[in-house]
C-alpha cells in the first residue's frame, strides 16, 4: 500500500451517507458489504438479487433497505453502483445498466476484470476495483482508482469499506483476491485439523473454541509487527513437536506445493 491505511474523516461519512448505494448482486459477497454499511448506520442501501425469497430475508433483516430483482431500477436510482456479479457475469450486467450508470462511481468487486475492461464497459461511468473477503467488516480490503476517478470517488471507496482500506496498484489487487480465497482454504484446513481432534476424544466445542483462540493470537502477532519467521521460531524450540512437524512437512514437500499454489493463482488472477 505503500503507506498507513486510510481514515476516512466525519464528514465525508456525513455527506456519502445521503447518497444512494446499490448493491447488484447481493449474494455473500453483496450481502456483506451490506452488513458493513448498514453497521455503519447507512440505510440508504438498494439490493438486487434474482431470488426473490432471498431478498426478503435481506429487507426483514436490514430494515429500510430497498430491494429489486431489476438491476436496472436500482442502478437509476442510486448515487454509487457496486457490482458485487461473478467476473463472468459482469459485461452483460455492464450491458444491462452502463445506461443507468452514467456520470456515477461503478465499483467492481470482481477479480480479473481489469479497469480497462470495467471502462470499456461503463464508458460513461467513473470505475474503481475493490479487492475484500467475505467478512467485509473486519478484512483490510484493497483498491485501485480508474483513471476519471476524483478525489471523491476515493472518498466514497473508503466509506464503504471502512477505515481498514488502503490502495494498491492494479496488479497487486491478484493478490489481495488470493488471500481472499484463502480464509475458505484455512477454514477447510482448521476444520479438518479440528476434526481429527474430535475424532481422538476432543468435545468438538472445546476444539473450535482453542482453535480460534490460537488464529486469534497469530492474527495479534502479526498486527504487532512480529513475522511469521519470528513467531514460528518463538513456538518451535529445538526438539519441539512444532520443530518436528514442520520438517516433516518440508520433507514431504508441502510448502514447495503450497508456493506454486499461490504463484500459480495470483498470474490467472492477473
Amino acid at each position: 500500500m505503500g503507506g498507513a491505511l486510510l481514515l476516512v474523516i466525519p464528514m465525508v461519512a456525513f455527506l456519502v451517507r445521503g447518497e444512494t448505494i446499490s448493491i447488484i448482486g447481493a449474494g455473500s459477497l453483496g450481502s456483506a458489504v451490506i452488513d458493513a454499511l448498514y453497521s455503519n448506520g447507512h440505510r440508504k442501501i438498494i439490493a438486487t438479487r434474482r431470488d426473490e425469497e432471498k431478498l426478503k430475508s435481506l429487507a426483514q433483516k436490514y430494515s429500510g433497505i430497498g430491494t429489486t430483482t431489476d438491476n436496472k431500477q436500482a442502478a437509476e436510482h442510486s448515487d454509487v453502483v457496486v457490482l458485487a456479479v461473478k467476473p463472468k457475469l459482469i459485461e452483460d450486467v455492464a450491458t444491462e445498466i452502463s445506461v443507468y450508470s452514467k456520470d456515477k462511481l461503478v465499483i467492481s468487486l470482481a477479480a480479473a476484470k481489469s479497469i480497462n475492461e470495467l471502462e470499456q464497459y461503463f464508458s460513461k461511468s467513473r470505475v474503481a476495483r475493490v479487492m475484500t473477503g467475505i467478512f467485509v467488516r473486519d478484512e483490510i480490503a484493497a483498491y485501485t482508482l480508474g483513471k476519471n476517478c476524483v478525489k471523491e470517488d476515493e472518498e466514497v471507496v473508503q466509506y464503504i469499506f471502512s477505515s481498514n482500506i488502503g490502495e494498491v496498484e492494479e496488479e497487486h489487487l491478484a493478490g489481495r483476491t488470493f488471500i481472499a480465497c484463502d480464509l475458505g482454504l484455512m477454514a477447510k484446513e482448521a476444520g479438518a485439523k479440528i476434526s481429527v481432534l474430535v475424532d481422538s476424544g476432543m468435545n468438538e466445542k472445546d476444539a473450535a473454541m482453542f482453535y480460534s483462540g490460537t488464529l486469534r493470537a497469530l492474527a495479534k502477532g502479526i498486527e504487532s509487527g512480529q513475522s511469521c519467521d519470528e513467531i514460528y521460531d518463538s513456538v518451535a524450540g529445538p526438539g519441539s513437536f512444532t520443530n518436528d512437524l514442520y520438517k516433516s512437512m518440508v520433507k514431504k514437500g508441502h510448502f514447495d506445493l503450497l508456493v506454486r499454489l499461490v504463484d500459480d493463482t495470483v498470474k490467472k488472477l492477473k
